[in-house]
């Protein structure tokens, strides 16, 4: 028997007997610390709840690129659920974490057989996407906004170089 999902993040909104339910149609499954959870590229089509832990995502294009951390509570594989694609990114653990899997078929069966129960789910679930998407906002505002201040400094710095450019046959001559 499986124990209970805790209420955290996407389950806070179900009951205790709800995730008692839920808990029964995924299963709880042991990451190591390094233990890749999801591989970029790869087809995924799971959800994972972090019961404990922590977790990494990450690219690795010409070198790897730390994307953000999965705390307890939160979740990764949620968009393949709903847009069944290869994964966008990797996932490992950071030390012994503890997930809760679900598949797409699971879920369906449980929406299926516990509609109230399911739509609290998905409301959890569309929480978390709502606070990435507004995360992701914020990120590409102060990138944005970064950008005017790097463009000076850069014309500063190309005006430093023309006038060492001029300076230098001079400074040559001296010598």
């Amino acid at each position: 028997m499986n124990p209970d999902l805790p209420s955290i993040g996407i389950t806070e909104f179900l009951t205790d007997d709800e995730r008692s339910v839920l808990s029964g149609y995924g299963e709880f499954v042991p990451v190591q610390a390094d233990q890749v959870l999801i591989a970029e590229g790869q087809a995924q089509d799971s959800l994972y709840l972090l019961v404990s832990g922590k977790l990494e995502i990450f690219t690795e294009q010409d070198r790897r690129i730390n994307l953000g951390d999965v705390t307890p509570g939160q979740c990764v594989g949620e968009v393949n659920m709903f847009d069944p694609k290869d994964a966008s990114a990797s996932v490992a653990g950071e030390g012994f974490s503890q997930v809760w899997r679900i598949d797409r078929s699971q879920l369906e069966e449980f929406m299926g057989e516990n509609p109230i129960a399911a739509a609290k789910f998905l409301i959890g679930i569309a929480s978390q996407l709502s606070k990435r998407v507004r995360q992701a906002n914020d990120t590409l505002t102060s990138a944005r906004d970064a950008v005017p201040m790097l463009v000076e400094r850069l014309k500063e710095a190309r005006e430093v170089i023309i006038r060492a450019q001029e300076e230098l046959p001079k400074m040559i001559s001296m010598i």
